[in-house]
């Protein structure tokens, strides 16, 4: 596979992880749930899949995680092989839907993956 493809897919997928996490653990409107709560959130989610810990995150008890399309376990896929998040970071986030997106450039096994998390 094209090592552009492996790219892109690891981006969209780590939008997607950090997207079911926020929209699992944040409730909809939730007004304790500010702007810093929400970059917050981001941070800790990419501070624990550096550490490769996925216990370091509140979650629900029902939450989903998948990765390509595929169901697995929080903390497997990307989460074994990122090794860096460099400084590069954009958040766009939604106060009051409790929803946080954010571009960070991750790097895996040596090279830079620009990623989508929220």
């Amino acid at each position: 596979m094209d090592l552009r493809k492996i790219k892109f897919r690891y981006l969209a997928l780590l939008f997607v992880e950090i997207l079911a996490i926020v929209l699992v653990t944040t409730p909809a409107a939730d007004a304790r749930c500010n702007r810093e709560c929400l970059t917050g959130f981001i941070s800790k989610y990419l501070d624990a899949m550096l550490s490769h810990d996925p216990e370091r995150l509140p979650t629900s008890t029902n939450l989903k995680f998948t990765e390509d399309s595929e169901p697995m376990k929080l903390g497997e896929g990307l989460w074994k092989n990122a090794s860096v998040i460099r400084p590069f970071r954009r958040d766009v986030l939604d106060v009051p839907q409790g929803i946080a997106t954010s571009k960070v450039i991750v790097e895996e096994a040596g090279s830079p993956v620009l990623s989508n998390c929220g």
